[in-house]
Order: C-alpha cells, then sequence, then structure tokens
C-alpha cells in the first residue's frame, strides 16, 4: 500500500521492522505529515482484514524469516549470488559495463 503511494521501504527482520531512507525530499514541507497519513491508512486497511494473504516480496520476505533452520537462507542466497556473479572471465572478453577489471 505504501509503495503505491511512492513510498520507498525496505523490510526487516529480526525483529520484524521497516527501513526509511530519509532524504533533503523529506525535509520538504508537509512531507512527513503526508507520511504519516499514509502509513496509518495503510495499517487501517490491513487491520480490517486481518485474514487476508500477503502478496508481493512481502510474502517471500515473510515465509523466509518463518524458516527454523537459518543455514538454508543462507545456502540459498549463496546460491543465487554464485548464478549472478561470474568470476571466471577473461580480460580478451572485454570490459563489463564500460569497466575493465
Amino acid at each position: 500500500a505504501l509503495t503505491a503511494k511512492g513510498w520507498n521501504l525496505n523490510s526487516l527482520q529480526f525483529p520484524p521492522s521497516i527501513h526509511l531512507c530519509c532524504t533533503l525530499r523529506h525535509t520538504r514541507p508537509g512531507v512527513s505529515d503526508r507520511f504519516l497519513t499514509d502509513v496509518k491508512n495503510a495499517v487501517a486497511d490491513a487491520m480490517s482484514r486481518p485474514g487476508e494473504k500477503t502478496g508481493g516480496k512481502g510474502a517471500i520476505y515473510g515465509m523466509a524469516q518463518s524458516i527454523p533452520d537459518r543455514r538454508m537462507v543462507s545456502e540459498i542466497a549463496w546460491g543465487y549470488l554464485d548464478c549472478i556473479y561470474d568470476t571466471k572471465r577473461q580480460e580478451s572478453d572485454g570490459p563489463i559495463n564500460g569497466m575493465h577489471h
């Protein structure tokens, strides 16, 4: 609900929480009041439908928090990183994103 309103929040675990990076834009008049209103409305909306399933990234993140063996999360994260980072490149392969390594 807050993302749809233009707020960029990050979900955190242990304890369950959210993170908001405050920038100069957040100090403009009315922005903090608008944020608090949007949070209150989002909470009221969520509390009015307690049985509704969560969707999107929040659902995946919440599911990961409920895994009792935290090693499994670590193994999945390492596997993902291993797949997206290719360290077997040769200098003859050329630059990556315009950068030479």
